[in-house]
């Protein structure tokens, strides 16, 4: 399955938190705009055998507040960040991409509900995106988490350095890997 997406790498990393108004603080200092709070709604699909998730790829149906998202990622190998390459495209009725997406085959491999606060920082003339996550229903026994997003390897770890996150606190699993950590049974 040789997908070559060439638009820009996202970069990220994942830190489980204990003091979430301490990060907050931080970022007001950094003068971060919110830029959502909300709820998501997310479908990932993939073949009844997962080739897609065998060949490194997602394919995402979101509902991010009242907007509608359809998402192709690329994973790519990067030690110490979760790599990847995507394509999204804001769509008008999820239900109908949905049936489309099911038409062509794919099926719903997990679906996830999750609530999100979304900041953005600019800091040494790079853009940085924090998303505080919160699993709900179904997986709610994963912990919350932020994520932290930029271009650059280097400047990222920079960037955590600065919100005083170690090295050691840092994850770089997907979304699956993080369902299956607390939930081994999930996702078969």
């Amino acid at each position: 399955m040789g997908l070559n997406l060439t638009n820009e790498r996202e970069l990220e990393v994942k830190v489980f938190y204990e003091n979430k108004k301490e990060i907050l603080k931080k970022l007001n200092e950094l003068k971060a705009r919110k830029q959502f709070d909300g709820y998501i709604k997310q479908i990932i699909f993939d073949t009844k055998d997962h080739k897609l998730r065998d060949n490194g790829i997602t394919l995402r149906l979101r509902k991010k507040g009242n907007k509608n998202i359809l998402t192709l990622k690329k994973k790519e190998h990067i030690t110490g960040v979760k790599a990847t390459r995507e394509i999204e495209s804001y769509i008008e009725d999820f239900n109908k991409v949905h049936e489309i997406i099911s038409g062509l085959g794919y099926l719903p491999s997990y679906e996830l509900h999750k609530k999100r606060e979304s900041y953005k920082v600019k800091w040494k003339s790079n853009d940085y995106l924090i998303e505080f996550d919160q699993f709900l229903g179904r997986y709610k026994k994963v912990p919350p988490f932020f994520e932290v997003e930029a271009k650059n390897k280097k400047l990222l770890y920079e960037f955590l350095k600065i919100l005083g996150i170690k090295k050691q606190e840092i994850s770089v699993m997907n979304g699956a890997q993080l369902i299956k950590r607390y939930y081994p049974n999930a996702l078969k």
